[in-house]
């Protein structure tokens, strides 16, 4: 896949944010509250951090986040109107698992996005087949569709949907690629990102520096948690 500088600076902030948060923020998330009885649900805060960097490091691009409820989470995408294109993140783990889980009762976010934005998207290693893997009528996934992207669901519906996909190890963030999926989520093509993970501080200038985000949010998290409150976790890796 070939980009213009814009767009590759754009993706280069988004793979530092997914770096920090999965290094630093988690790190010391999980070494500040390690001595907690049961670790459950740490490892949702992942796509809180992820979520937050985004936040400030796509701030200084001229790209934009936008923000949607799904039942009992909140996601992410990134906006880039100037190229008519959108980036989401997910682990490869996730992205495996969509079409694995049986009886689906609504769709995943994801199907619902490429369904839409992508089926412009021709991919050259489709295979006829009788039999259509998705579950869901088009209309259901239309209608999904603008659920997720409300207001700007026909201006947005004629851009062209990535993801950014990652698997992390205990060392850290082992892999980042670029995946561009057609409509029916079968994969076109895909990019390595990974010459990003370790950043070019002379080609983000103007990033900032990367200070702890975990101590103030986990802190309330960790009242949350004793106070038997049930926190909004902020995680793209939810099944829908």
């Amino acid at each position: 896949m070939d980009f213009d500088s814009n767009t590759e600076k754009l993706l280069r902030y988004i793979v530092y944010a997914i770096y920090i948060a999965t290094s630093d923020d988690y790190s010391n998330f999980v070494q500040e509250y390690s001595s907690l009885d049961t670790h459950s649900g740490f490892g949702l805060m992942r796509a809180n951090f992820i979520n937050e960097r985004l936040k400030d490091y796509i701030a200084k691009t001229s790209a934009m986040i936008h923000g949607f409820k799904r039942y009992s989470w909140q996601g992410r995408i990134v906006v880039d109107r100037e190229n008519k294109q959108t980036f989401s993140v997910s682990t490869h783990a996730n992205l495996k698992a969509v079409f694995s889980k049986k009886g689906r009762q609504i769709p995943h976010y994801l199907q619902s996005v490429l369904a839409v934005q992508n089926k412009k998207c021709y991919n050259p290693h489709e295979q006829l087949t009788l039999i259509d893997t998705c579950p869901f009528e088009y209309k259901t996934l239309e209608n999904d569709y603008h659920d997720i992207m409300f207001s700007n669901a026909d201006e947005f519906k004629k851009y062209t949907h990535y993801v950014v996909a990652y698997t992390i190890s205990s060392s850290g963030l082992l892999n980042v690629d670029l995946i561009l999926f057609d409509s029916h989520f079968d994969e076109i093509e895909r990019t390595t990102l990974n010459r990003f993970i370790t950043p070019d501080y002379g080609k983000l200038t103007d990033m900032p520096v990367a200070k702890s985000a975990s101590t103030t949010k986990s802190a309330r998290n960790l009242v949350a948690l004793k106070s038997g409150i049930k926190l909004n976790l902020v995680e793209m890796d939810k099944d829908e």
